[in-house]
């Protein structure tokens, strides 16, 4: 199982073309959900792929509700926090940043 949570805005591909690259992978779409916040304003969406071509039984499809659930409120509570909508690393920091450098040989 591969989740991708997508936020309104971001500069990730169209649902057409993340389909097409998770197949090339041999992967086939399980859940494509909209998150919503209780106003009706789009938060995001959930996409989930699985490597077999099948629906998500009742059981799965509320355990998909309950991360839609817990996203949206997630992303709700960033936003009111005043965080910009976009978890990325900034542009001027490298993953790498915080790892820790390897002692100098007093050599």
């Amino acid at each position: 199982m591969v989740s991708l949570f997508c936020l309104p805005g971001d500069d990730a591909i169209d649902a057409f073309e993340l389909a097409r690259n998770a197949g090339l992978f041999g992967l086939f779409i399980f859940a494509s959900v909209g998150i919503f916040a209780e106003s009706g304003e789009e938060l995001g969406s959930l996409e989930m792929y699985s490597c077999d071509p099948r629906n998500p039984s009742p059981c799965e499809l509320r355990l998909v509700d309950r991360a839609v659930s817990l996203a949206a409120i997630a992303i709700h509570r960033d936003l009111a926090a005043g965080h910009p909508p976009n978890w990325r690393l900034p542009a001027n920091r490298t993953p790498r940043a915080n790892l820790l450098k390897w002692p100098v040989s007093p050599n």
